[in-house]
């Protein structure tokens, strides 16, 4: 007769109602770049529709200081909850500006006039924005976004491919923010 005692503990993990979490990865040349963040949706959790409210509502155009946290301006987390980050397993170079591999904290600030800086923090471990400091800036470059069709959930994507780069692309509402990312393949 064969016996066991178990005494374990589990923990189950359910999944968020409200911006579940993704991720998503691509390998350009020899180089994998991957993005975590969560998902919000233009419709709230009780089912309003937000269109047309979340540029410059919902995401505040420019840097602003939020009561809770450290207290300095700080950039949108392009995503929800947690930090968004990037990791690449390679230096890159984003508009001629080269970033040492590693993980990232990526922050949006959007500006009225179709614009946005894009930042990447050293800090990929706080918690969203709140606590957001500039003299961790690895790097910020200026885009302009584009006029999208209607996309409900935030997504993120890469295209535009080819050998040695990749535009990374944040969808939500009607807006795009494209960030042009080469790699070094030779």
């Amino acid at each position: 007769v064969l016996t066991s005692e178990i005494n374990a503990q589990s923990t189950i993990t359910t999944p968020r109602p409200v911006s579940p979490s993704a991720e998503v990865t691509q390998k350009i040349g020899l180089t994998n770049i991957t993005v975590k963040y969560s998902r919000p949706s233009v419709t709230d959790p009780q089912g309003n529709d937000r269109t047309g409210k979340i540029w410059g509502g919902l995401v505040p155009y420019g840097f602003n200081v939020d009561p809770f946290g450290a207290g300095n301006p700080s950039p949108w987390r392009a995503g929800a909850n947690e930090n968004t980050t990037i990791t690449f397993s390679d230096d890159v170079k984003i508009k001629g500006a080269v970033l040492q591999k590693g993980t990232y904290g990526f922050f949006i600030a959007v500006h009225e006039d179709n614009t946005a800086t894009v930042v990447f923090s050293n800090n990929s471990t706080s918690w969203g924005s709140f606590y957001y400091d500039v003299k961790e800036d690895a790097l910020r470059v200026d885009i302009k976004t584009e006029t999208i069709p209607f996309t409900k959930m935030l997504t993120y994507t890469f295209i535009d491919y080819t050998a040695n780069s990749v535009t990374l692309a944040l969808d939500w509402e009607k807006k795009r923010f494209p960030v042009k990312i080469d790699v070094d393949v030779n």
